[in-house]
């Protein structure tokens, strides 16, 4: 790989580089940075010739770096947030502020945490407002890298390399059903809970989730009959149907108790899970993102 000369080399080539190798798409590179498709193609072609390699090619539709591009990636990537936090002329006093902030999360935080969260960030930033959009795991990592996302409050299972997380907190999950359920009698058995009907929320709108990838590596599975996009619907449901589902503690917590529910724990060991806020890595540095992500980890700390 050939020796670059500084005194020559266009460094906005490395954003072009940054954007290729986070978006592996040319042309969601150049949406992201406002460029067009051939003004990508043009800066590509000069990174290669200034680096003697190809650094990408074209897979199935996607651009996969060279090893000499994986190579490069954490030095520029790592250089390019210097200078942005170096050169950074942002001032954030949240007390007389007027910013938007976007956040993505699911459903589960507007059932358990976003009041707390909401009264805290309106308490101490009286002039922003808050757009809360709800969201799967995949739509809050596209806008996260086209920045139309401040921040995400969720899961997200392998975190690509441009995006940074900090745990928020820990909840476990129950198996919840109607407590005159007719099949179900206490705490639920392991066959029982493979073979009565199941609900799940997810935002992907599939039949499956983290649940039933452990059951198949342990050859079992379980009679999933009904998925919904959120978690606030499925308590009366299953006050009203014989259906069940595995929920977290902390969603059953605001559940009202003459609902005449069940929670028992799953007969199998099931790990406690974490929430976590995730947020691109151009905003690390920046004093209104670490305000808002500070903010919301305080108040939530000790739950």
């Amino acid at each position: 790989m050939r020796q670059i000369n500084f005194a020559t080399f266009d460094l906005n080539l490395l954003l072009v580089f940054e954007a290729i190798f986070q978006e592996s798409s040319v042309t969601e590179a150049g949406a992201r940075l406002g460029l067009s498709q051939s003004a990508v193609s043009a800066a590509l072609r000069r990174l290669r010739e200034h680096f003697d390699d190809p650094l990408f090619s074209r897979e199935e539709g996607r651009m996969v770096p060279t090893s000499a591009a994986l190579r490069l990636a954490a030095p520029i990537s790592k250089a390019l947030q210097l200078l942005r936090t170096e050169l950074a002329t942002e001032k954030f006093n949240p007390e007389y502020a007027r910013v938007v902030f976007t956040i993505g999360a699911s459903d589960y935080f507007g059932m358990t945490e976003l009041p707390l969260i909401f009264t805290a960030l309106t308490k101490a930033a009286p002039g922003c407002s808050f757009l809360v959009k709800s969201m799967n795991e995949d739509a809050a990592l596209q806008m996260l890298g086209k920045n139309e996302l401040d921040i995400y409050i969720g899961r997200v299972k392998l975190p690509p390399a441009f995006i940074r997380s900090r745990s928020i907190l820990k909840d476990t999950s129950r198996c919840v059903y109607r407590k005159n359920h007719p099949r179900i009698r206490g705490d639920i058995t392991l066959s029982q809970y493979t073979k009565v009907p199941h609900v799940i929320a997810t935002l992907n709108g599939e039949l499956h989730s983290i649940i039933d990838d452990y059951l198949a590596g342990r050859n079992l599975s379980r009679n999933i009959v009904l998925s919904m996009p959120q978690y606030h619907a499925i308590p009366k449901l299953l006050a009203e149907t014989d259906l069940i589902a595995t929920l977290p503690s902390r969603i059953m917590s605001q559940v009202d108790p003459e609902m005449g529910l069940y929670q028992a724990p799953l007969p199998f060991t099931w790990p406690s899970f974490e929430m976590s806020v995730y947020w691109h890595q151009r905003t690390e540095g920046s004093l209104s993102h670490v305000w808002l992500r500070e903010t919301i980890r305080n108040a939530l700390q000790g739950l």
